[in-house]
């Protein structure tokens, strides 16, 4: 496989400014995509924008990756692609058509202020980011896509960042009610373990590069090491180390298979003591060596 290089890293401010002419409001942007990828197989650097992404798709079909995974979009389907995240596409018909939504993860802190409301979507979502939507889930969606964008292309007026703050917010749960009838009564239940396993998840995305340790991170979200093991280990079926574990791994593959950092550079970004600990470490969790993965054909 050809390596691909030049991942990049993108703030939303920096779409913002291409899209929303007529006002300065940098922290939503909507548009339609028509053109998603390319009708070849042929692989596009990969992005990670800092921003919560909400893409429905319309018309067509698209492919894209999303750390490493790849998803399918069709018709009536939403994905929610999380601040972080990495992004690659690789194909989409001639005819897809997707709206697309992205929020700041600044502003999306102010929006659902309560991680107990947002924590079992941001849960779900992390590990299955498409929702197949109904035909009224669907044009509820478009309504609101059409608001954001209409309001966005209007003028910056005095309460203009309050209304539209106030329509990303009921957007959301607008699609927390989508999962909502789809959760079971025993999941429900589960509200609390749910809240501290996103605070978890959340924290790990945040601090993983330097910090592996699950006493920090249960520390950070005020609980005890054993508590934070028992509900991550009931939820998920995975411990907490292992979670931890899979964001530096995933980290190390997307930048030995998507740029030209040497793996000393790599064992550097990720604050390994020294190469040689950053080669064990890695090949103990995928059963190769950096080298080795770098130039598999896959």
């Amino acid at each position: 496989m050809e390596k691909v290089l030049d991942f990049k890293s993108i703030e939303l401010v920096d779409v913002a400014k291409m899209l929303n002419t007529k006002n300065t409001f940098k922290d939503i942007v909507a548009f339609e995509v028509d053109k998603f990828g390319s009708k070849s197989e042929k692989q596009l650097s990969p992005l990670r924008i800092e921003a919560l992404i909400l893409v429905q798709c319309i018309q067509g079909e698209t492919k894209v990756i999303i750390d490493l995974k790849e998803y399918t979009l069709k018709k009536d389907t939403l994905l929610i692609i999380h601040p972080r995240n990495y992004l690659m596409n690789t194909f989409a018909t001639e005819d897809f058509r997707a709206n697309m939504i992205m929020c700041s993860q600044k502003l999306l802190e102010d929006i659902v202020p309560r991680l107990t409301e947002i924590g079992p979507l941001l849960l779900q979502q992390r590990s299955e980011p498409t929702i197949k939507l109904t035909e009224e889930e669907s044009a509820n969606f478009i309504k609101f896509y059409d608001f954001i964008k209409n309001m966005l292309s209007g003028e910056n007026t005095s309460f203009f960042k309050r209304k539209i703050t106030c329509l990303m917010q009921s957007l959301l749960y607008e699609i927390m009610d989508y999962e909502y009838i789809r959760t079971s009564i025993e999941t429900r239940r589960k509200s609390r373990k749910q809240e501290v396993m996103a605070k978890f998840i959340l924290a790990v995305s945040e601090n993983f590069r330097t910090e592996r340790q699950v006493s920090f991170y249960a520390e950070k979200i005020c609980i005890t090491p054993k508590h934070l093991s028992a509900v991550v280990k009931d939820l998920t079926g995975k411990t907490a180390s292992d979670w931890i574990e899979r964001y530096v791994i995933l980290e190390a593959k997307m930048l030995l298979r998507t740029t030209d950092l040497t793996i000393q550079e790599i064992s550097n970004k990720l604050n390994f003591t020294n190469q040689s600990f950053f080669g064990k470490y890695f090949k103990h969790q995928t059963g190769y060596s950096p080298s080795e993965y770098r130039h598999m054909d896959i």
